[in-house]
């Protein structure tokens, strides 16, 4: 499928830069291009190639910042593995990279980006810029700790036992991770990352 590409003129380039130092819904971004780094990485930056896009598409794409890190937040998985102003940004270089796929038309519902669950399936969705370690292992823990809650309450387990579980599946599963980014891949993350621990 053929994409629209809209280049900015070479004299609005300036003016471009200003727009997006002053309207991004970022804090002290860094802005350079070709990937992204975690949220709160020392040197954290954002994939922004303006010269691909310029309003109006730019502005939606900006618009939907927020709505993208609400629908992190509300998420019963996303809120708990990634920071949801880092999956924002991913959203946001997404919507940049495939501002071909902005439908316009007649009717509301039909008119906007392709929904969130279509991003997260998209093969080139790839999260790795958000992916940190202590949340990942803190999502281990809090997981496992949640599923052996009947056997806790039982005596059948204890939290100790758990922890130590968890500690040998967190790195696996970030390595996992890792080498696989897609959201969608994440439950097999997690089954491959629990396969070589024991049950508590």
């Amino acid at each position: 499928m053929r994409k629209a590409v809209i280049v900015a003129k070479r004299d609005q380039w300036t003016q471009v830069q200003l727009n997006i130092r002053a309207r991004i819904l970022t804090r002290d971004p860094i802005f350079n291009h070709r990937r992204v780094l975690a949220l709160h990485h020392k040197h954290r930056f954002f994939d922004f190639d303006p010269g691909n896009l310029k309003d109006p598409w730019l502005q939606k794409a900006k618009d939907e910042l927020r709505g993208s890190k609400g629908y992190c937040e509300t998420n019963i998985l996303l809120h708990r593995i990634f920071d949801c102003d880092c999956f924002a940004r991913l959203v946001f270089q997404f919507r940049v990279a495939h501002a071909g796929q902005y439908r316009q038309s007649n009717r509301e519902e039909g008119t906007g980006w392709p929904g969130f669950s279509n991003v997260l399936m998209a093969p080139d969705f790839i999260c790795t810029a958000c992916l940190e370690d202590a949340r990942l292992t803190k999502y281990v823990l809090d997981k496992m700790m949640e599923n052996s809650y009947p056997a806790l309450q039982a005596g059948r387990t204890t939290p100790e036992k758990v922890k130590a579980r968890a500690d040998c599946v967190a790195p696996k599963y970030i390595a996992e991770f890792k080498a696989h980014p897609h959201v969608f891949e994440e439950q097999g993350n997690w089954n491959r990352a629990s396969e070589g621990c024991r049950a508590p």
